[in-house]
This record gives C-alpha cells, structure tokens and sequence, in this order.
C-alpha cells in the first residue's frame, strides 16, 4: 500500500554515510543510480517526512560526499573515527541533533537505493501510531534499518560499540512496530550488488 508523503513536524531524521566500502572498492555513497548519488537517494527519501531537520554523518571518502550534498537543506557531520564502527557515526549523528527540537529520529543507511520516499511515509505512519515505540523495517526476516526511534532511546543508541548499529538494538528491545520493507532488503556491498544495480 503506498502512504501519501507528508511533512512530520517532530520527526528528526540521520543519513549514515560514513563506511569504508571496504567489499566494494569505492565509495559506495557516491555510486549512482539514475544519475544521483546514493547518498542523495538516501536523503530525497528522508527529506519528505522528517520535519524536524536532517543530519548526514560523513567518514570515507568525507571530501567527496560532503561535495555531493552540497545545495541540500541538511546539517553535514564528520565522523574522524568512522573506521571504528558504526556505533560511532550513530553517536557523532546523535550529537548533531541537539539544535533541534524533536520527539524522534529516523536513522538511515546510504546504500539501501531502493528505499524511497513512500517507504519512510508508511514507516512515519506506524510510528506515529505507536509513538513511544521504535518502529523498524523487516525484511528476509531481519529487522533493522530504516527505523525510527523515540527520543527517549538515544542514550541507549550512544552506549553502542565498534560495529554495533541500530539492529543490534531493535533486537533487544520488545514491542518494536515491525513494517514490511521488501525494498531495504537490497543493499550495496559488493560488485554483484552493484551489477545488479546498475544493470548489464
């Protein structure tokens, strides 16, 4: 079922950007697909729902991608640790947040290319159902990213460590409001990936 995209005034809303890509030889954030960057695919799809203000974490390839967002409405942060993990970059965009006013964030990863902005509606939809839980994507029976996550759980995203990110969390936590995300369960990882992306 496709959700009508609309402005949600209190959700936040972070781009992760900042891997190493090590499998994929490149800086899988400026891969393009349609003629856009994915990292800018990743924001168009949050930019419609999340009001309160984007944040994008940038790491590898930091020059680059930050050149990439430029003319974009969206608070730009570097992660100097992003080769420690991706509980660092959750941290350095968490951090970021605190100029805005917000009852919850969504947190995003750059090389999921076939989330969109319909996606991030119904995902809002849920949410706002159920507005003091986590509301997640499941796909290939996994939960994990896209999620939103009420604010009263970023001291909980802050305390991860090394690689641990957002999924590793939603595991723990009962309750979470599951969505159906068949488009998250394609990332960018490898060059089959990025075959299959790109076409023969």
């Amino acid at each position: 079922m496709t959700v009508p995209v609309k402005t949600v005034a209190n959700l936040a809303g972070i781009v992760l950007a900042a891997g190493g890509s090590t499998r994929l030889g490149q800086p899988k954030q400026l891969v393009e697909m349609s003629g856009r960057p994915l990292v800018c695919h990743a924001l168009g799809a949050a930019a419609g729902s999340c009001g309160a203000g984007l944040v994008v974490v940038t790491g590898d390839a930091a020059a680059e991608v930050e050149a990439a967002l430029e003319g974009y409405r969206v608070q730009v942060v570097r992660n100097a640790d992003w080769e420690q993990g991706l509980a660092g970059s959750i941290a350095t965009g968490t951090d970021a947040l605190a100029a805005l006013n917000f009852d919850a964030v969504l947190f995003m990863l750059c090389d999921q290319p076939y989330v969109d902005q319909h996606d991030i509606a119904r995902l809002a939809a849920v949410w706002q159902n159920a507005p003091a839980r986590p509301a997640a994507a499941v796909y290939e029976d996994k939960i994990g990213v896209p999620a939103i996550f009420p604010a009263t759980y970023l001291d909980r995203l802050s305390t991860l460590k090394g690689d641990r990110g957002a999924q590793a969390l939603l595991n723990e936590i009962p309750g979470v409001s599951r969505v159906e995300l068949a488009s998250a369960g394609f990332d960018v990882d490898t060059a089959d990936d990025l075959q299959k992306l790109q076409g023969p």
